[in-house]
């Protein structure tokens, strides 16, 4: 079953809001979305860790820094900006962005015998009257990508 999603304007930009429950605890949801490279499943292209976390323990956690390439667009790399397992990651783009103003955020919440994801993106695109178009696409995208998670967590 998709995701439920919804852009919303905001200012020069969109805010995305896709909210999908997973048959799985917390703590399981976080650490699959906390693994860069598990979101290539949610999005598709490549996407791995370029730098690991200055600090603590998971290398994929606060500073670290991950590459994305999505289909014939530029390549650009984006920075865990907060990260508190197992309730949130946030993050930002930091280079080679296809739009700018971008700031990203999963919570995870239990709900039930499981957990509600709460995915939120904002961001402006760099071509003015673009950001409605390019909010749809990726609110469609991940409403189609967050279920082929939940299958890949359930068979993990």
């Amino acid at each position: 079953m998709p995701a439920k999603s919804q852009v919303l304007k905001r200012d020069k930009g969109v805010e995305i809001l896709v909210e999908h429950h997973f048959d799985a605890p917390p703590q399981q949801v976080f650490d699959f979305f906390s693994r860069h490279e598990n979101l290539s499943h949610v999005f598709g292209g490549k996407i791995e860790r370029s730098q690991a976390a200055p600090e603590g323990e998971d290398p994929n956690g606060l500073g670290s820094v991950r590459h994305i390439k999505l289909g014939p667009g530029p390549a650009f790399e984006e920075r865990i900006e907060r990260y508190e397992p197992p309730q949130c990651i946030e993050y930002t783009i930091t280079a080679g962005s296809p739009v700018k103003d971008h700031y990203g955020r999963m919570q995870f919440s239990a709900e039930g015998d499981g957990t509600l994801m709460r995915y939120s993106i904002r961001l402006t695109g760099r071509i003015p009257g673009t950001s409605g178009l390019i909010g749809k696409v990726m609110a469609d995208g991940l409403s189609k990508g967050l279920p082929r998670a939940e299958r890949l967590l359930k068979s993990a």
